[in-house]
């Protein structure tokens, strides 16, 4: 009986992480979108990774007035929790 216990609780968190997965790729799609939209035609290269609704933002750009529109477009997505951005900053 108490392996059947363990067995009910395996399967919860593998419907959960598939769930938390899809959610995950659902908002790293919306924000590269937004920043496609908005910075990336300007040659900017943002890399972004989502891990549990936190998106992740990594590459370079010329400013930080860019650093910080990135930040802000990621917060608006919907269903991001927070935003931590490690762009770099290059000189042109």
């Amino acid at each position: 009986m108490l392996s059947m216990g363990i067995f009910a609780c395996s399967s919860t968190p593998s419907y959960e992480n598939k769930h938390v997965f899809l959610d995950n790729s659902l908002i790293t799609a919306k924000v590269k979108n937004q920043l496609i939209n908005d910075l990336m035609r300007n040659g900017y290269q943002i890399k972004v990774k989502t891990l549990k609704s936190v998106v992740y933002l990594t590459g370079y750009v010329h400013s930080d007035q860019i650093k910080q529109q990135a930040t802000l477009i990621a917060q608006n997505v919907a269903g991001v929790q927070s935003v931590q951005n490690d762009l770099i900053i290059q000189n042109q």
